[in-house]
């Protein structure tokens, strides 16, 4: 699948991303403590994902929300279940949507618009939700549509991190002037990884670092693209890189228009 342009020239990447897009449920308040499938109507669509509350978060305002982007051949579920125990223990609310498009994640199809829609969706459905720390994660073709997303829309999110994903084209790297706040990112990856090589990662951080965000690199010793038997250490990781992060201001969604 060919990458689509925005107007300003610079490229979007469509990410390939396999999944389930079951829905399962009416858009309302997630019950606390239960993975909860829910829809929301977006752009003539429904946009399937998965939804974890904390038992312990009630307060207004007082919970981050985490966004999480599954692998290829995966589903919304194989990511929301490594970031439960956690999300329990810090008090974190996970959403985790999926492609609408079996073959893939794609721009803009899959986000940014539905996907700052659906965030906003369920800051309204879960109050409890701080909306100046909504952070993102994924792994794989799901890290990818991080740096994308991120990039996107640095306004929106306060920090993002990835396992398993860097830009890889030389085009890609254009995407990183399009933020327009100095978004802090997290990577790592495994040292015998075969499909995002350790090359390519610490090339993606250099140009994120000479772009003025804070990006840290982790490189995980006899590691290779597996992030479900890591997913502990990785998500301890990512989560010390996220917490501290806050947007200054209330959060700024940019339109964009595509083609």
């Amino acid at each position: 699948m060919a990458p689509r342009q925005l107007q300003t020239g610079w490229s979007v990447l469509a990410v390939l991303v396999l999944g389930a897009t079951t829905v399962a449920a009416a858009g309302q308040a997630p019950a606390p403590g239960k993975v909860v499938r829910l829809s929301l109507a977006a752009d003539g669509r429904a946009v399937s994902y998965s939804v974890f509350v904390p038992r312990n978060v009630t307060a207004p305002a007082s919970a981050p929300l985490l966004v999480l982007f599954h692998g290829s051949g995966r589903d919304a579920a194989s990511i929301v279940e490594p970031w439960k125990r956690l999300a329990e223990k810090e008090g974190i609310v996970l959403l985790a949507p999926e492609a609408a498009d079996r073959q893939g994640w794609q721009v803009p199809l899959d986000g940014p618009a539905p996907l700052c829609r659906l965030v906003d969706e369920l800051k309204h459905t879960v109050p409890a939700i701080d909306p100046r720390r909504v952070y993102l994660f994924g792994h794989s073709a799901g890290a990818v549509f991080v740096l994308y997303m991120a990039t996107l829309e640095s306004e929106y999110f306060a920090a993002g991190a990835l396992h398993a994903g860097a830009f890889r084209a030389a085009e890609e790297y254009g995407n990183i002037d399009a933020a327009t706040r100095k978004i802090p990112l997290a990577i790592a990856v495994g040292d015998s990884d075969r499909f995002f090589s350790v090359a390519d990662v610490k090339a993606t951080a250099a140009a994120l670092e000479k772009a003025g965000m804070p990006t840290r690199l982790e490189i995980i010793k006899n590691h290779d693209h597996n992030y479900y038997i890591v997913s502990g250490t990785v998500n301890a990781w990512a989560w010390a890189a996220l917490k501290d992060r806050r947007l200054d201001a209330d959060p700024v969604y940019t339109p964009r228009v595509f083609r």
